[in-house]
């Protein structure tokens, strides 16, 4: 799928960036779908709009299911409540809704597992 997020331009760009580096949310992406790249492709987009994502070392940046059909992005530990631009970008890039769970052991703040239905984004060109 392309063409699901929506990219906002000067001004309202670089003010989003700054809070989100105000917010220093911890966001790890995993490949939930067959494609050994879309993890990375996806991290690397996340950056554009100032989103620190990073793929985890964790089983090789893979999530524990491969055959994902949608993208999914959960908060956890209450990281909504103190990420609430991270939340906004997130849900604007994949255009689905957030989850939120609660697990001591995730070191992260919002895990988005790629999927099937990923929408293919790319940092425009310059």
């Amino acid at each position: 799928e392309t063409g699901v997020h929506r990219r906002p331009c000067g001004r309202a760009v670089a003010r989003s960036r700054q809070t989100l580096a105000g917010e220093a949310g911890i966001v790890w992406v995993v490949d939930g779908s067959k494609d050994p790249t879309q993890a990375a492709t996806v991290t690397a987009y996340l950056d554009y709009p100032g989103v620190g994502a990073l793929v985890p070392p964790v089983r090789g940046g893979r999530a524990p299911r491969t055959n994902c059909p949608n993208t999914v992005v959960t908060f956890y530990n209450g990281a909504e409540l103190r990420l609430p631009e991270t939340m906004r970008v997130l849900k604007m890039t994949f255009g689905v809704a957030v989850a939120t769970a609660t697990d001591p052991t995730v070191k992260a703040d919002v895990i988005v597992v790629t999927g099937v239905k990923t929408p293919v984004i790319q940092v425009p060109a310059r």
